[in-house]
């Protein structure tokens, strides 16, 4: 729609219900990009902004702040439910805010990935489902809030993969919440290994390289990614 415009300045109108995939690719004079107050907004699509290297601020007008123009902040509004693959990609963000009773439900795959810049970020509690590399190589990034932790159901591969968040654990077990993301090197080497009875979904590569041969699964388990026990 606006592929490549030349725009310095947008408000995405109110009565806009839906925006198509790669809306605002490379319009690479674009440093404001608002949301009307009052938008009813509930995907952000797959690559909305990619190719915008100028851009300064996406969000609600009202909590633009023109003194932190030198960085770039992400204001995601409390209508969005979905932010499909790449929305916010190779952005160099430096703040990644939800709006306060935010609605979002799922952070789709390599969404926020490479925004090298970004060091915390808390998540809504009503997120179930983190896709594929959703922030991988966010290299910076170490501290994430989980507001609340228990409504997650799923984390994709690789999710997290070159963020200082996972190089935190090292050789640690991973779980978080009800998800059981990734084996320490000593379960990998057990015997048998039983799932704790909250677990509902075990994520890629999670036994990955393991000899353990028998496993206990969770009466809540609901989801076992298919490269979960790979190698």
């Amino acid at each position: 729609m606006f592929s490549g415009c030349k725009f310095v300045t947008y408000t995405i109108p109110s009565q806009i219900k839906k925006l198509n995939e790669s809306v605002f690719l490379n319009c690479n004079s674009l440093q404001t990009l608002f949301v009307d107050e009052n938008t009813a907004i509930a995907e952000i699509p797959s690559t909305f902004i990619k190719g915008c290297g100028l851009l300064k601020y996406f969000g609600k007008a009202s909590t633009y702040d023109d003194k932190l123009k030198n960085q770039v902040i992400i204001n995601i509004p409390r209508s969005v439910k979905v932010i499909n693959s790449e929305a916010f990609s190779s952005l160099k963000a430096t703040s990644i805010i939800f709006e306060n009773n935010s609605s979002l439900n799922e952070i789709k795959d390599m969404a926020f990935s490479s925004n090298n810049l970004i060091s915390e970020i808390t998540l809504p509690g009503t997120l179930q489902f983190i896709g594929n590399s959703a922030f991988s190589n966010c290299n910076k990034l170490k501290d994430i809030t989980f507001s609340d932790v228990n409504n997650l159901k799923r984390i994709g591969k690789n999710a997290f993969n070159g963020t200082s968040f996972l190089s935190s654990f090292e050789n640690n077990r991973i779980v978080i919440g009800n998800v059981f993301y990734k084996a320490s090197t000593d379960d990998k080497k057990q015997e048998s290994f039983t799932f704790a009875d909250n677990v509902v979904s075990i994520s890629a590569e999670a036994f990955k390289n393991s000899t353990c041969k028998n496993f206990t699964f969770s009466k809540n388990l609901i989801y076992i990614d298919e490269e979960a026990f790979k190698g």
